[in-house]
């Protein structure tokens, strides 16, 4: 949801990055990247297919630490990008202790 230090809905008009690969007449899929099985059959489907087109897969993931060294991202420290909330958000959704 983020380029370096920037949420990419500031720097691009389409946040719908899956939709790239259509341009290019690429089979394009949008998953949810902290659900582990979904990312592992997602890629399963585009292996047995890969022959015929190339592919596009954009995880939809969170990454829970800042873009560079200790600094969080959080708002309220001097690179203001990240609310608290939605971090927290992401964090209930890691893979690690999902179920």
């Amino acid at each position: 949801l983020y380029s370096t230090h920037l949420p990419i809905s500031k720097h691009s008009a389409n946040t719908n990055l899956y939709e790239i690969g259509r341009l290019f007449k690429m089979n394009s899929y949008r998953i949810d990247g902290n659900n582990v099985k979904e990312v592992y059959d997602s890629v399963k489907t585009v292996r047995r297919y890969r022959s015929s087109l190339p592919a596009f897969i954009e995880c939809m993931t969170y990454r829970h630490c800042g873009h560079v060294g200790g600094d969080d991202n959080v708002r309220g420290k001097h690179t203001d990008i990240r609310d608290k909330g939605e971090v927290a958000k992401w964090r209930r959704r890691d893979p690690i202790g999902r179920k």
